[in-house]
């Protein structure tokens, strides 16, 4: 799977602003598909020992990495998850969400926000519970967009997007 969307800008803050529970192999995974720059996981371990009455040495050492050795945030993330493979399954379900909850919470700063939710669809091969808001799809029989504005259609999809963003959410604490 290569994520390609360029236009996500997703900080430590985000990430623990989000909502969900969010641990190391989910950074992990953001990290090497390119969702996370170095920073994030560093400013993601600062706020866990700072909240920890007995930080995990890992994390410590994570936390005080400086760009001069931001080469050592790949090394300590799998030693922090205990892996030598990139995690799959959960952590992609959580960056679906993360992805489409930052462009959610954005669309009004970015340029045609519905194609960036295509590029997410594309990008997380096409998952069948976005599709109502994020695909080229054949609408519902409770909707048909030709007998509605284009304002309307845009609520629509927009009332489907945080629908999906409210479920998986939940799905994701």
């Amino acid at each position: 799977m290569d994520i390609t969307v360029d236009f996500l800008h997703i900080t430590a803050d985000f990430l623990l602003s989000s909502g969900i529970a969010i641990g190391w192999p989910d950074i992990f995974w953001g990290y090497e598909h390119g969702l996370l720059g170095w920073n994030a996981p560093v400013k993601f371990a600062q706020a866990k020992v700072t909240a920890s009455r007995h930080p995990d040495p890992l994390e410590i050492e994570l936390a005080a990495v400086t760009k001069d050795d931001d080469w050592k945030v790949r090394k300590l993330l799998q030693q922090m998850i205990n892996l030598d493979f990139i995690p799959s399954g959960p952590s992609k379900s959580v960056w679906l969400y993360l992805t489409l909850l930052w462009t959610y919470e954005h669309r009004n700063e970015l340029d045609h926000p519905f194609s960036k939710a295509e590029e997410i669809y594309a990008d997380f091969d096409y998952p069948e519970e976005i599709i109502s808001f994020a695909g080229y799809y054949a609408p519902d029989n409770s909707w048909n967009p030709q007998e509605h504005t284009d304002e309307e259609n845009t609520s629509k999809v927009y009332a489907d997007w945080a629908k999906y963003l409210a479920l998986a959410q939940r799905r994701l604490r």
